[in-house]
């Protein structure tokens, strides 16, 4: 038998070469379904990337009892956010020692702990921790990535918050995020917007016309 958080096609072909007759049963599914209800998703509209370094050392500051990871694309973008802009940050990358990994990680599993996780990919899969408040993801790439990255938060039935950084250029996209994992997706202008914690939206997708529908519908009109 073999348990995994995840099965990409390359280990389930594996599995029918290596084993006889092998039974898939999965639990998450490849579309929909994939994202908790119980997660708020948001993308903060940007127009240069120094905003989101701002932005996300205020908010942290803001909400020093709130146990938070970012994720970032790079390694270089890591060190740079934990170094100079978020207090009390943990980076972990693949440069950390495994030693040191679990270190970082047993203190910031602490109840209370006020360390904010700054990491890239690494932690996107396999890191069981059921109290993760808010996921910040500095950018939004791929499908993949957004739902292993969102899906640190909201875990064992709490609520959770999961923000993202994104462009005009990015709306499509977005956008087909939206659609095909049946999920809602807040407009925000900046994360300054968030007042309080605890009644932001949260669930699945709507059959209203969407913020991010009305958005690119205006963009199209621009054009």
């Amino acid at each position: 038998m073999i348990f995994s958080a995840t099965v990409p096609q390359y280990i389930q072909e594996i599995a029918r070469q290596k084993m006889a007759q092998p039974l898939l049963l999965d639990l998450v599914g490849t579309e929909t379904g994939q994202i908790p209800d119980t997660i708020s998703n948001n993308i903060v509209m940007i127009t240069s990337p120094s905003q989101k370094n701002d932005q996300i050392a205020r908010f942290v500051d803001k909400y020093p009892e709130k146990k938070i990871i970012i994720f970032t694309e790079t390694k270089r973008e890591a060190e740079k956010l934990g170094k100079n802009y978020v207090k009390k940050a943990a980076v972990l990358n693949g440069d950390v020692e495994q030693y040191e990994r679990q270190n970082i990680l047993k203190a910031f599993r602490k109840p209370g702990s006020d360390i904010t996780l700054v990491a890239t990919d690494v932690a996107a899969r396999g890191l069981d921790i059921d109290d993760i408040d808010v996921v910040i993801q500095y950018s939004v790439k791929n499908t993949d990535s957004f739902v292993h990255r969102t899906g640190r938060t909201g875990r064992a039935g709490k609520n959770g918050i999961n923000i993202c950084f994104a462009f005009k250029d990015d709306l499509k996209f977005v956008k087909d995020l939206e659609d095909n994992l049946n999920i809602k997706i807040n407009i925000i202008n900046n994360m300054d917007s968030f007042k309080t914690i605890g009644d932001e939206t949260t669930g699945q997708a709507s059959e209203a016309k969407s913020e991010l529908e009305a958005a690119l519908e205006k963009e199209v009109i621009r054009v």
